[in-house]
């Protein structure tokens, strides 16, 4: 896990090293155990390190192979083991025993199709020297960030978007993500940020430049919906197999692992597996860390310490108080970049800042399961609408009472809100524009993501994958990359095993979701204790938001009409007269702009 840094000249007769100097100062928090560049007239690449496979300097890069190419990674290959014995049989040699040189190498073998192997996380980037040519790739999911921009004749790239502030790009804000977060509060739903002139390079896509190439050349190499109509059978009890491998590929390094656990099916399922996969090796369970809450209604510590004590694990706990979050609130807004859609993030950031001073360079974390295995009570829609095609009104009303039996958030009137929310999107956006009437902005990018929302609203396969790369999981991987770096930390996510996602999305509707229970596969185990297996409630790293920002609404309101941003964008005095009525997420995401706006250094569109 690290950060990386290119500049490659286009149409300017060379590279800008004084840029990549500039980029490379920003990112000391990904790599504080080295940092390295290669220059050439043409191209800069940087690179800061985060050691945990091979820390030895061998491993640094840029890494050099054979004179041909250079290298800048973050991330990790975890099947790079098998990869390596593989290229051994092939004629191959290695020189150090990381994964940076079997990426490396690799690419020297099968070209850009060495993407397709790779089981793991990753933005890279190799120069060809002897051609002139660039090539970047990002993971399937995106689990890894890499932003790009032009600018002054000259390719940018790298690992977080403060680096391209830094040399004078995204001087403005983006109006339509700006709109599309206020309005939905969805972000990172594109390849737009909320900056303008800087861009995501998607999930799943390669972005290259030939010789002597004016402008890159963007491609996607991954192609989800394919590789899941090409799949073969799968049962639901080979999810928790493929999961177990999963946690055992992740579980490889040379430094500490720990694991996140609220004591949710999630993060528990990863921390009794890790435990599993030590107790085989002979040594000791990682260590687990928990985020409690203050607010009764969300902590989930007695579920949590039941999951510790029967893996066997030293938990560790932490309790954030209204001062913490209230100390961190411009540090968290300025690592994270751009706004984001609640104070739950604070919890996972305090739990990064635990993992650091105990010493765990790598973290598990849950990502991704409610998006694969159908976990959100929302999708409960799915579930009807599949009932009522299989079994007409008596699968309905079964599908509806189950529902309502075993999930705590769900009953007639969340249901309804739920199919009224993800099936009539007009009426949502039109219910939104009314209540937040004060904004002056746009909302046409609202209606393009209502819209989709309803195109997909009974149909899971879409679901799957509008979740998966436009409305939830980008979002949420963001949170988990700028959290965990933040603190020099690197972030597994085993959910997001591109085997595990493909065998998720096999499955049907009623085995994700069977007699109302969601994550069946999870549930229906033997992963879990059964009072983690078959809890009711879902929470997850849920912050104690009442007693956070309940008490200082009116400070709230103060700082949003000290905004030069918000009184750009909002009738303020409308906005004052609507205060009380909204409800806490408006306020936070109104809150949280005028923020963000102000750590950014931002004072109008």
């Amino acid at each position: 896990m690290c950060g990386i840094s290119v500049v490659l000249a286009l149409s300017a007769s060379s590279a800008q090293q004084t840029d990549l100097d500039t980029l490379q100062a920003m990112i000391g928090h990904r790599g504080p155990d080295g940092t390295g560049v290669y220059r050439e007239p043409r191209i800069g690449l940087g690179h800061r390190r985060l050691a945990i496979i091979d820390t030895s300097h061998a491993a640094d890069q840029p890494f050099h192979w054979n004179h041909a190419y250079v290298l800048v990674f973050n991330g990790e290959i975890y099947n790079y083991l098998e990869l390596r014995d593989e290229l051994i049989s092939l004629g191959f040699q290695f020189r150090t025993n990381s994964d940076t040189e079997v990426l490396i190498a690799a690419y020297a073998h099968w070209g850009p199709s060495c993407q397709h192997r790779f089981n793991g996380m990753w933005a890279f980037a190799i120069w060809d020297r002897q051609r002139g040519h660039l090539f970047c790739s990002r993971d399937r999911f995106g689990v890894k960030p890499l932003f790009w921009a032009q600018s002054r004749g000259q390719l940018f790239l790298a690992s977080e978007i403060k680096q391209l502030r830094a040399v004078g790009i995204g001087t403005k804000v983006n109006p339509n993500e700006l709109s599309a977060y206020l309005y939905t509060g969805i972000t990172n739903s594109s390849a737009e940020t909320f900056f303008s002139d800087i861009y995501s390079l998607p999930p799943g896509h390669s972005l290259s430049v030939a010789p002597g190439g004016a402008s890159p050349v963007i491609e996607r190499w991954y192609d989800l919906q394919s590789a899941v109509s090409q799949h073969s059978t799968v049962h639901a009890s080979a999810i928790s197999s493929l999961l177990r491998d999963s946690v055992r590929l992740r579980m490889r390094s040379d430094v500490t692992v720990g694991s996140c656990l609220s004591g949710g099916l999630d993060s528990s399922s990863i921390v009794m597996l890790a435990a599993e996969a030590r107790h085989h090796d002979g040594v000791h369970p990682p260590t687990c860390i928990h985020a409690r809450a203050t607010d009764g209604e969300v902590d989930e510590y007695t579920y949590a310490s039941l999951v510790a004590d029967a893996a066997s694990c030293r938990m560790i706990t932490v309790v954030p108080t209204p001062d913490q979050f209230w100390s961190q609130l411009e540090a968290v807004c300025l690592a994270q970049e751009e706004p984001f859609g609640s104070p739950s993030i604070f919890m996972q950031y305090f739990v990064m800042q635990a993992a650091k001073a105990d010493g765990c360079k790598v973290m598990l974390d849950g990502q991704g399961a409610d998006e694969v295995l159908l976990g959100y009570s929302k999708y409960t829609v799915l579930a009807i609408a599949d009932a009522w095609r299989r079994r007409g009104l008596y699968g309905l009303t079964r599908a509806l009472l189950n529902s309502w039996q075993v999930n705590s958030g769900l009953n007639p009137i969340s249901t309804l809100k739920y199919l009224v929310g993800t099936s009539l999107g007009p009426l949502r956006i039109a219910f939104t524009k009314k209540r937040l009437s004060f904004l002056r902005l746009s909302t046409d990018p609202s209606q393009q993501l209502f819209r989709a929302i309803s195109a997909a609203s009974f149909d899971t396969p879409r679901t799957h994958l509008l979740e998966l790369f436009h409305t939830s999981l980008p979002a949420l991987l963001r949170y988990e990359d700028r959290n965990s770096m933040a603190h020099s930390v690197e972030a597994r996510l085993p959910f997001l095993d591109y085997r595990l996602v493909e065998a998720c999305l096999s499955l049907a509707t009623s085995e994700k979701i069977h007699h109302g229970w969601s994550k069946y596969p999870l549930r229906s185990s033997v992963i879990l204790p059964p009072e983690i297996a078959w809890r009711r409630s879902k929470l997850g790293f849920n912050a104690p938001e009442r007693s956070w920002i309940g008490p200082r609404s009116s400070l709230m309101l103060q700082r949003i009409l000290q905004s030069p941003i918000m009184a750009e964008i909002a009738d303020l005095t409308g906005l004052q007269s609507a205060w009380q009525g909204l409800d806490r997420r408006d306020q936070w995401r109104l809150f949280n702009t005028a923020i963000w706006a102000e750590v950014m250094g931002l004072e109008s569109l």
